[in-house]
């Protein structure tokens, strides 16, 4: 008995759509990354470690108030910007990659965990490569955002050395 299958069937696999014998699409991938909390917290602690330095020190008592409130304001607006950061990534088979609405090319020395993306991408401007990196934790999309941001990026960032674990 032989069996019969219909000529166009589509399957669904893993946001991976299929039609025939053709290549898979994969769909549109459209995220914003909040602030995270892990990131803020670490960034906390170290700039109070900093500033615990600076008050242990054997330096005299003016030096050690210029340097506690060179820490302090740093801590303070470097927590200001983290709060304040959204970064909106999206990514299509047809146009790449864009982060915040520009059009970039993810590096390879981005490394990928499952607690943090450590992202390096290049924006174009004026026939000049800017780098910039991002610090994407687990925290600052939801679970099933950031595991679909880790696939992609391990599958179509090309990989040098071993940066991907």
């Amino acid at each position: 008995m032989a069996c019969s299958y219909p000529t166009k069937l589509n399957f669904l696999f893993l946001g991976q759509i299929m039609a025939n014998d053709s290549k898979p699409m994969e769909a549109d991938l459209r995220l914003t990354a909040q602030a995270s909390q892990w990131l803020i917290g670490i960034t906390l602690l170290a700039h109070l470690l900093a500033l615990l330095a600076c008050a242990a020190n054997a330096l005299p008592l003016a030096v050690k108030i210029v340097m506690v409130s060179t820490v302090a304001g740093n801590g303070w607006a470097v927590v200001r910007y983290l709060q304040a950061q959204q970064l909106a990534i999206t990514h299509s088979t047809r146009s790449g990659w864009a982060v915040n609405g520009q059009a970039v090319t993810v590096l390879a020395a981005t490394t990928v965990s499952q607690f943090a993306i450590f992202l390096q991408f290049a924006v174009q401007n004026n026939k000049r490569a800017a780098r910039h990196s991002a610090i994407i934790c687990g925290d600052a999309l939801d679970k099933d955002d950031f595991r679909q941001l880790l696939a992609r990026l391990k599958t179509t960032v090309p990989e040098q050395g071993s940066t991907f674990t």
